[in-house]
């Protein structure tokens, strides 16, 4: 029972292309991956997607065994994805405004930037 089952999620489409419930199947091969994960990755409608982004929308159209797992570690080793994320970025301070001084050199201030 579970055997048939399994068989039944697998088809060929009209186009000859292998799916697993209705999504194109990816074959397990490296290079194939990379590139399909870079095309996601650089979609020009995109402005560096995060991993939910691309996992969610990814996912309905597309599978593969392992594929949550490799599109962490594709976007983990992405040194722009790295340096954008919220984490790594310095948080500022909010602007406060200066009073009007009456004197010349009443105050001094100074602004330190990291």
């Amino acid at each position: 029972m579970k055997n048939s089952r399994k068989r039944s999620e697998y088809d060929i489409n009209n186009d000859k292309l292998l799916t697993y419930r209705g999504r194109m199947y990816v074959l397990s091969q490296i290079n194939v991956k990379q590139c399909m994960l870079d095309e996601f990755h650089r979609s020009p409608y995109d402005a560096l997607p995060d991993y939910q982004k691309i996992f969610s929308t990814k996912k309905k159209d597309y599978f593969w065994h392992g594929m949550r797992k490799d599109i962490g570690e594709y976007l983990a080793k992405c040194l722009e994805c790295q340096q954008v994320k919220a984490e790594n970025q310095h948080l500022v301070g909010f602007l406060h405004p200066l009073p009007i001084l009456e004197w010349k050199w009443d105050t001094i201030t100074l602004d330190f930037i990291k």
